[in-house]
């Protein structure tokens, strides 16, 4: 999926190609021959569709089961046409966490410790070394609006292809001298796309189509895959 990085939400962009998924899922296709310089790249782009949500995030749908690392050596193809606040990131894998109970620690000018000071501090955790970090730490609401707060959280977002990271989290993870809870934040984006029907709201199991429903996600029409 790509989609738009932490703490840009403010940020207000207009759609590449006018929010047609088509076009746009066209002219990746093209980018993507022209970086590979073959008639039949080894990655093959099917379709995309925008998400739903706040934040709409752009789903890209692939032949086979490509790696992530294969698809982000032809990052600049898919991120061509979009903003740079914007990232490319496995739809598996892609894990947020939150930590409860980080110090508030302002500076001389009463500003929060940034982001990469954040990251810096989650750095000590050797536990957390194995993942790759998809967002930077950020501050949650609460910390930034209530001037009178003691202690609140920040979330990040890593990349967990094994499901192990539960493991990891039974470790406390320590900010600024304090051992602080880390867990699994939910997530409300909804990027969950439907392999009977290809809706974007819900998985295969919660689909109410009947099994043997078909529906072609390239041209839309019914009656074949």
């Amino acid at each position: 999926m790509i989609r738009c990085l932490a703490n840009t939400t403010h940020i207000t962009t207009p759609k590449p190609c006018g929010g047609d998924p088509v076009k746009l899922v066209r002219l990746m296709q093209t980018a993507l021959h022209q970086q590979t310089g073959e008639a039949s790249p080894s990655l093959t782009l099917l379709a995309g569709q925008w998400s739903v949500g706040i934040m709409p995030n752009f789903m890209l749908t692939f032949a086979g089961k490509p790696t992530a690392a294969v698809i982000h050596n032809y990052s600049a193809a898919f991120l061509k046409h979009f903003p740079p606040i914007y990232q490319l990131v496995p739809n598996h894998g892609y894990t947020k966490l939150v930590v409860h109970g980080v110090p508030l620690l302002h500076h001389a000018d009463r500003t929060l410790p940034t982001s990469e000071e954040l990251l810096c501090k989650l750095n000590h955790n050797v536990h957390l070394h194995k993942w790759k970090m998809l967002n930077q730490p950020n501050w949650v609401k609460s910390a930034l609006l209530d001037p009178g707060k003691t202690e609140s959280s920040f979330t990040f977002a890593l990349l967990d292809t094994t499901g192990n990271i539960n493991r990891a989290l039974r470790t406390p993870c320590y900010m600024f001298a304090k051992a602080c809870e880390i867990m699994q934040a939910q997530s409300y984006v909804q990027h969950r796309q439907c392999e009977r029907c290809h809706m974007l709201t819900h998985p295969t199991a919660e689909c109410r189509r009947p099994a043997e429903y078909k529906w072609c996600r390239i041209c839309s029409i019914l009656g074949h895959t």
